[in-house]
Order: C-alpha cells, then structure tokens, then sequence
C-alpha cells in the first residue's frame, strides 16, 4: 500500500451530513423569512456553486423570481441577493449541527486511511 502524506476531506456530504441537507433546509428557511416560498429542490438545482452564486441562481429562476416579486414588490436584484446571504450565512452555520451524523463507511475509511 502506498502511504499518505495527508488526506483532505470535504466537509458536508463527504464526511458529515449525507446528502447536504442542512444548507438546503437553511436555504428554504432562509427565503421563507423573505415570504419566498422554495422547494428543497429549487435550493438543490444550483448545488456545488459558492453560497452567493447559489443565491443569485436560485433568484434567476423564473419561478423564485415571480415569488420574490410578489412578496418583496421587485424583481430580485444584487441586492436582494446581498439581503437572503447576510440572513442565509449565520442561519446555515447555526443549523450544521443538526447534521452532523457521520456518512455511512466515514469512520472505516479514515481508520483504513490511518
């Protein structure tokens, strides 16, 4: 077996939270607040981007944007997008811990890796 220098892992769906749900409930609630109703899967369509990127797509779904539109009286805009990432950053690190169980075959993997 070739020895490892080091291993670096991803945090959220690699060792912790199989399947990313804790940004996706975040991003749910987060435009719930805004009176934005989002699915959990409008939040996933735009997975892998940066949280801002993520944010600016989901607002550019004609849909999300119609609903931000009735509820807010605007289409989205940058700032809009500034307003659901200032409410969506603390809200996601807040929820983390509610997803925290370890991924099925994480913890035979580092003791093999170890």
């Amino acid at each position: 077996m070739t020895q490892f220098k080091a291993v670096v892992f991803d945090w959220a769906g690699t060792v912790i939270d199989f399947g990313s749900f804790a940004p996706m409930g975040a991003f749910v609630e987060t435009f719930g607040k805004f009176g934005v109703e989002v699915t959990i899967a409008d939040a996933r369509k735009p997975m892998g981007l940066p949280k801002r990127a993520h944010i600016a797509a989901m607002l550019a779904e004609p849909h999300v944007a119609a609903r931000w539109q009735a509820a807010q009286g605007t289409l989205p805009d940058e700032a809009a997008i500034n307003r659901v990432y200032e409410l969506f950053v603390p809200l996601n690190e807040a929820v983390v811990t509610d997803y925290c169980a370890l991924v099925p075959g994480a913890i035979k993997t580092i003791e093999y890796l170890r």
